[in-house]
C-alpha cells in the first residue's frame, strides 16, 4: 500500500509537505504542489479521507436535501453543484426529502460526516430545517427562502416572472384565469401566487376564487 511517505521520497520532500500539499493548505509553491501531485498520481496514492477529517476536523463533503430526484427540476440543480463543489475538491452526499432523507441529513451533520448542508426544498415549518440551524451547521438555501433565518439563501424572481405570464394572458386576449399553486408555506408558491395576482389585477385579467387550487406539487394534484 502506497503511503505519504512513499509519495514524499519520490517528490523529495517531506512528509509534512505531502499533507499540506494534499490539504490544499497554504505555503506551498505551485513547482512543489506539482511535484507532489504528480508523484501521488504515478504511486497510485490515494488519500485516507477518514485520517484527514480527523485531522483537520472537517469532512470534505457537503449534504445536498432535494424533492423527488425524479423531478426534471432536481437533476439539473443536482448537476450544477456536483460541478461546483467538485471545483472545490469537496464531495457530495444526496438525500431525498421524500423518504428519510432529511432525517439522515440531520444524522450526518450530528456525526460530524459532513462539513455542512444545502437545503433546496426548506419551508417555514421545516423540522429539519430548525434542527440544523439549532445545531449551528452550516446552511445554506437554494430554490426557497424562510424569512428570519440567519444562513445563506438563493433564490429566483418568482413574484415577477408570475406576474408576467399574467401579462402573456393578457395580450393574447385571454379576460380569466386559473391557478394551480403549491403548498403554501413553500416560498416558491407563495411568491409565485402573489405575483400572477397582482399581474392578473393590472392587467384586466380575473382570477375567480373556484380556480385557484393547491396542487401540491403533484403531477396528480394538477
Amino acid at each position: 500500500m502506497v503511503t505519504s511517505r512513499d509519495v514524499a521520497s519520490a517528490a523529495g520532500v517531506s512528509q509534512a509537505t505531502v499533507s499540506r500539499t494534499l490539504s490544499g493548505a497554504a505555503g506551498v509553491s505551485e513547482e512543489i504542489r506539482a511535484r507532489v501531485i504528480k508523484a501521488a498520481e504515478e504511486l497510485g496514492y490515494e488519500l485516507n479521507f477518514a485520517a484527514r477529517a480527523m485531522r483537520l476536523k472537517r469532512s470534505g463533503t457537503i449534504g445536498v436535501v432535494v424533492d423527488r430526484v425524479t423531478n426534471p427540476f432536481y437533476p439539473e440543480v443536482i448537476e450544477s453543484l456536483s460541478r461546483t463543489l467538485d471545483s472545490l475538491d469537496l464531495r457530495m452526499i444526496l438525500w431525498d426529502s421524500q423518504g428519510a432523507g432529511e432525517k439522515g441529513a440531520i444524522q450526518a451533520i450530528g456525526q460530524k460526516m459532513v462539513d455542512g448542508l444545502i437545503f433546496t426544498t426548506a419551508t417555514s415549518t421545516s423540522t429539519a430545517l430548525r434542527t440544523a440551524l439549532d445545531a449551528g451547521a452550516p446552511l445554506v438555501l437554494v430554490n426557497r427562502i424562510v424569512e428570519g433565518v440567519r444562513c445563506d439563501q438563493v433564490d429566483s424572481d418568482n413574484a415577477s416572472v408570475s406576474s408576467r405570464v399574467a401579462h402573456y394572458f393578457a395580450v393574447n386576449g385571454r379576460v380569466r384565469a386559473g391557478l394551480i399553486t403549491g403548498s403554501p408555506d413553500a416560498s416558491t408558491a407563495h411568491d409565485r401566487r402573489v405575483g400572477f395576482v397582482r399581474g392578473a389585477a393590472a392587467h384586466g385579467v380575473e382570477i375567480p376564487s373556484e380556480f385557484v387550487m393547491d396542487g401540491r406539487f403533484s403531477h396528480r394534484g394538477g
